[in-house]
């Protein structure tokens, strides 16, 4: 996918002057629905975009995540785009946006294996489990207020 990335040089592109102006007509025609302008927009941009998200997540695979949500979730939006700041700044927060949400999900969905199986011939202790029987002196209080409530409703 790097290679989709980079000009005929080999090298990354660079925004210049000239190209905040083409963007600034592609948007425009992206905006009267001519998706090959769109299309244009990514190719310009994406290079770009995976580079920052993968300075954030580290991982390829999920910067190539962030990269198509980042034109995904700009594609509607783009409508209401009003030039204020160049297209590439504005991708830039999207793609910083989502780079972040996909690290908040990543931390929340820590994996630990129950039993490590792996061949490395460590002796690694089993992982405890919490026992999910009720604790004994609830049970019996439990089981105590039940037989006084079942004689008082009985007398």
């Amino acid at each position: 996918m790097v290679g989709q990335f980079r000009n005929r040089s080999g090298k990354p592109r660079v925004a210049s002057f000239r190209d905040s102006a083409a963007d600034e007509e592609l948007v425009a025609a992206t905006k009267r629905g001519d998706e090959l302008a769109f299309e244009t927009l990514v190719k310009r941009h994406e290079y770009k975009i995976f580079v920052l998200a993968l300075r954030y997540t580290r991982v390829r695979e999920d910067a190539e995540d962030v990269v198509q949500q980042t034109f995904q979730k700009a594609f509607v939006p783009l409508q209401r785009f009003e030039g204020k700041s160049a297209l590439s700044t504005w991708l830039t927060r999207v793609a910083i946006n989502n780079a972040l949400i996909l690290l908040r999900k990543r931390r929340t969905r820590r994996e630990v294996p129950i039993d490590d199986s792996s061949s490395s011939g460590e002796n690694t202790p089993a992982l405890e489990l919490a026992d999910a029987r009720p604790d004994p002196e609830v049970s019996c209080f439990q089981t105590e207020g039940a037989r006084i409530l079942s004689s008082a409703i009985v007398a």
